[in-house]
């Protein structure tokens, strides 16, 4: 477990602490198996991993998705610099939309033309 996190990873802790999102109820750095989620909602089994460049291609990255999915939790991988670039109510809304499919239509970006969604 790390003891200081990233700004991307404060960044959206402001944005989904306390149930700001939909009432979904997410836990940072919560274990789950034999590993520590950056972010974790077990009610919707939901969890969101916010990478650096030294996730890129990273197979144990894949592993780790693959073994978590088997236990039934959907993870949604940022890179960090997404989450610094991008606008925080479209990650809020996306996230929403792929927890329950409660959410209308995804608002486009502005910021980024080219930014396809997390890596799911």
């Amino acid at each position: 477990m790390r003891r200081d996190a990233t700004l991307a990873e404060n960044l959206l802790w402001q944005a989904i602490r306390n149930n700001r999102l939909g009432g979904l109820k997410f836990k940072r750095q919560a274990p789950l198996l034999s590993y520590i989620t950056d972010f974790a909602c077990f009610g919707s089994k939901l969890i969101v991993e916010l990478d650096g460049s030294q996730h890129s291609g990273s197979s144990s990255d894949l592993e780790r998705d693959r073994r978590l999915e088997a236990a039934g939790f959907k993870t949604l991988r940022f890179w960090n610099n997404e989450i610094l670039a991008i606008w925080t109510g479209y990650v809020r809304r996306y996230c929403m939309k792929r927890a329950n499919d409660k959410v209308g239509p995804i608002p486009s970006l502005a910021i980024s033309s080219t930014w396809q969604g997390p890596r799911c």
